[in-house]
Order: structure tokens, then sequence, then C-alpha cells
């Protein structure tokens, strides 16, 4: 870890997280048919995602990787035996040509070895996984989502296309639904305090949207251009409201009320800080 967490540092980092309670908890870490990872990359040398999954039964694992707008890049298979953890590095089953590429993956158990992915299949999959930056000497936790064989577009593996997954039990979703996403900036693009905000939408939301920022002494309703179909990665800093305005630095947070166009959102914050001492990971806070 680049530096020791001062007393200053851990205070702010206490009211970032008991800004909004509830978090999305909910379909974290539980035994079902499907692990969504939504948000993964690697390259250059020493940057990876690497991914652990356990199984409770014997089977088939089916997974895909997928571009921001839903685009499969790659896919494969692989045996996985009950009860043991089977990890793996993106650098290495991913192909080399997609170094620097960012997407979302997804894994699937096929327990019963008939090619599809169906309630017929043991939900007893589970994955959890981490971004590793060895350059900074620095891995952040990745959050990955449960999904049932009934949220899956598609049974079959090879039809996965551009809308894998229809809907995330237990997420923002639908009228009336909000995410608030918390952040730590000091209004410096590219130094000192930054944040991205990691957006996974099984649907395709509007280029522009509107949220609301919400600092320690301003609110305010600001533009935000989520420019791809499924996976957005947005710099906070780059919404120039609160990178001018004192009343909404240095901690807040985005909420967003979701518009059915969106479908499930999935969302949580990677915060770096010099305070911190390494990137941390924030979870989206959900109103269902």
């Amino acid at each position: 870890m680049r530096n020791v967490l001062s007393v200053t540092s851990l205070t702010l980092a206490l009211a970032l997280v008991l800004t909004v309670p509830g978090a999305q908890a909910a379909s974290l870490n539980i035994y079902t048919n499907c692990a969504l990872l939504p948000w993964g990359t690697f390259g250059p040398a020493g940057i990876t995602t690497a991914v652990g999954l356990t199984s409770r039964v014997d089977g088939i694992v089916e997974w895909a990787f997928f571009d921001e707008d839903g685009d499969r890049l790659d896919d494969g298979r692989f045996a996985i035996e009950a009860d043991e953890l089977t990890g793996l590095t993106l650098d290495l089953v991913l192909s080399p040509a997609l170094s620097g590429a960012t997407g979302f993956m997804l894994f699937c158990l096929d327990s019963n070895a008939d090619g599809l992915i169906t309630v017929d299949d043991n939900g007893v999959l589970v994955a959890n996984a981490f971004y590793v930056d060895l350059p900074n000497n620095d891995v952040a936790f990745l959050p990955v989502w449960s999904v049932t064989a009934g949220n899956l577009d598609e049974p079959d593996p090879e039809n996965w296309t551009e809308e894998p997954i229809v809907d995330i039990p237990l997420l923002a979703a639908g009228t009336g639904a909000s995410v608030d996403m918390q952040y730590l900036v000091d209004g410096v693009v590219g130094d000192g305090d930054n944040t991205r905000i990691v957006i996974f939408t099984s649907d395709e939301p509007s280029l522009l949207v509107s949220m609301q920022a919400i600092g320690p002494g301003r609110q305010l309703e600001v533009s935000v251009e989520l420019p791809h179909g499924r996976l957005n990665v947005l710099d906070v800093e780059s919404i120039e409201e609160i990178s001018a305005l004192q009343g909404l630095r240095p901690s807040g947070f985005l909420r967003w009320n979701i518009p059915a166009n969106a479908g499930s959102v999935v969302a949580f914050s990677l915060v770096e800080s010099p305070g911190f001492g390494a990137l941390q990971t924030l979870l989206g806070n959900v109103l269902p």
C-alpha cells in the first residue's frame, strides 16, 4: 500500500461509507446459476482482473466477455470441481488482442452437461473478483452479482448477444427506483482524490441522463453522458459542476432515478486517494 491511512482520512472514509444506508448486498455472494462481473480489464503488463469461482457440484462453467456496448468479444468454457476454488485472470484467458479493452463478463454453471443454462442446472455457483495493479502495488475488490437462469435472455451460451441479461433481482430497476453513487474528489483532474463510477445496465439508457449531485453544502441537477449501451465508467471530475463548486466537494454522491429504458442497474465507485493509500471500492446504494 502507498501510505498509512491517517486519522483524517479514516474519518472521511467512515463518512463516505455512512452517507447512505442500504448497499446493494442483496444480490452479492449468493450461490445461483450465474455470476456477473460488471467491469473487468487487463493490460498493460501487471494490470489484470482476477476472478475466483466456487461451485457446490462438478460441472462446466460457460463464460463470455462483452464490450461496453454488449458485443461479445471472447468466450469459452472450463471444468469446475465441487468445493474447489477455480481462479482465472483475464490476461490469461482472454485473447491478447483484447489488452486494454474494458468490458463485463458472465459466468454460468452447466451442471447437467446439456450445453444450456436453465433452471434444471444446480444453482450453486458463486464468484469473487479483484482488480490487480502490480505497477502501483494495488488491489481493489470488484463486486460480482448473482444472476439466475431466469434472468438470462437466452439459455444457450452460443446465443448470448448484446442483451445476455434481461434483469437482475433486487437491484434498482423501474419507476421509483434510484441508486446513490458515492464519490471523493478534490477538483484537480488526474491528481489527488479521484473517483470513477462503474455503471452497468441490463438495457440501453439514454445518451444523456440527469442526476442529482449531492455534496456537503449543495445539491444540484447535473447532466451525465452515458455513451455506451451496457457499461459506462464515469470520471466524476469530468462533471464540470462537481469540479467547480466547493459545495459539491470533497465528498458526496450522485443520485440517479432509474429510467425504464435502463433496465436493472449495478453501480459502484472506485475511489483513489493519497490519503487512503490504496484504491477503494464503495458499493452503490439502492432504493428499490
